[in-house]
């Protein structure tokens, strides 16, 4: 399942080590023994947004790494940590904001996640500002936001009626700013059943962010939405497993155990598992020898583990992935089977059936025309996303052959 890996793709996984360390150190120095395409790897680091951490792995030690790369490497790492402090400043502006307006609100993933897994900021990448309210207070925190400069980005040119219509399909909208900081407005976790319940009235844990106490989803919590997340996504970006690695790596024996009991009870194990078995292969995750071996055991799980080493390989690895790759189908059947109920299995078709940017955009009283043109308009397209897979064939069979 690992034995594939580029070498370049091999020491971005060893740059994903935290805390460092010894060890950390020898997987570095085992990478660097290979030949490195360092063009390949400067690559692999943008795609799954790592500069963070390559930068701090490469660049402060006696690693052999050509000159010219180095400096990338570094100018990368603090145009990283730049975008962290501007993001860190806005994040508790937002907190403030919501708080005074007594609208609830939290932040997801983003500045308080990078703190409470690296111990500050400036490593932890982040594209946009995840804010998670409520579905009933979704219209006070999209006019708060408005006020304070945020216009809607994705889908854009929504009325306020459409936007309320539009809540019942998905889970998030996007707004930006002026200075292009995007914010992810979210009313619940995911469009699926998938930790239902969880909103932004939530349990929180608070970190001072930029002076401020920033609110955050309960540990657990957060590592369950961490999970949630990345496997819905194949884990497709290193950054994602990188940042539940490094919480991880901060708890012992038993309360990794307890972590797994709790996905158990809440029929999660087997993401949990598969997300373990990820850290304890590309991180270096020190997991229980008895959870290891229940792991290792868990054929659903090691099965899942694989699909999501083809989605982290893949040369358009993330939300990027295209949809009729080997990969991505691997990555959509394994939503399916093992069936985990039928209401489940029912939600993840529809997941796929409704584009709701699309959908929004007919009349209420005319949606059944949505579901009569779905089927044609896809076929219509299917040329475009052929073409596209076949663009990606080179950029495939060149990984391979190293």
């Amino acid at each position: 399942m690992f034995g594939s890996m580029s070498p370049e793709l091999q020491l971005a996984t060893a740059c994903c080590h935290f805390p460092r360390g010894p060890a950390a150190q020898e997987a570095i120095a085992a990478a660097l023994a290979k030949p490195i395409d360092w063009s390949a790897f400067e690559e692999i680091v943008r795609r799954h947004r790592i500069p963070g951490l390559a930068a701090a792995a490469l660049c402060s030690n006696d690693n052999d790494v050509p000159a010219d790369a180095r400096q990338r490497l570094a100018q990368a790492g603090r145009e990283c940590a730049t975008q962290d402090l501007i993001h860190a400043a806005e994040t508790a502006r937002l907190q403030r904001l919501f708080d005074q307006a007594d609208i609830p609100a939290m932040l997801l993933k983003g500045v308080p996640v990078g703190i409470l897994a690296y111990g500050r900021i400036g490593v932890k990448q982040s594209w946009d500002i995840d804010l998670l309210t409520t579905e009933a207070y979704l219209m006070p925190a999209f006019d708060l936001l408005e006020r304070h400069g945020y216009r809607l980005a994705e889908p854009a040119d929504l009325s306020r009626q459409a936007l309320s219509r539009f809540a019942r399909f998905t889970h998030e909208v996007q707004l930006r700013d002026d200075r292009g900081i995007a914010i992810e407005l979210h009313w619940r976790l995911f469009s699926k059943p998938v930790l239902p319940g969880i909103d932004g009235t939530s349990d929180t844990v608070t970190v001072e962010v930029a002076g401020y106490p920033v609110k955050t989803l309960r540990e657990d919590l957060l590592i369950a939405y961490l999970i949630a997340h990345g496997q819905e996504h194949g884990w497709g970006r290193l950054k994602w497993l990188a940042d539940l690695g490094a919480l991880l790596a901060q708890k012992n024996e038993a309360e990794l155990g307890a972590l797994y009991a709790q996905a158990l009870t809440d029929g999660r194990s087997t993401e949990m598992a598969a997300a373990y078995l990820l850290c304890a292969r590309l991180l270096g995750l020190n997991l229980p020898v008895a959870l290891a071996a229940t792991i290792e055991n868990n054929e659903a799980a090691v099965r899942l583990a694989g699909i999501s080493m083809d989605c982290i390989a893949h040369p358009l690895s993330g939300i990027e992935l295209p949809v009729l790759s080997r990969a991505s189908l691997n990555l959509i059947a394994s939503r399916f089977f093992p069936v985990r109920g039928w209401r489940l299995f029912f939600a993840e078709l529809a997941a796929i059936w409704t584009q709701p940017a699309v959908r929004v955009r007919y009349p209420a009283n005319a949606d059944f025309l949505y579901h009569l043109l779905r089927v044609p308009i896809w076929l219509l397209r299917m040329p475009m996303r052929l073409g596209a897979l076949r663009q990606t064939a080179p950029a495939r069979e060149s990984g391979s052959e190293r």
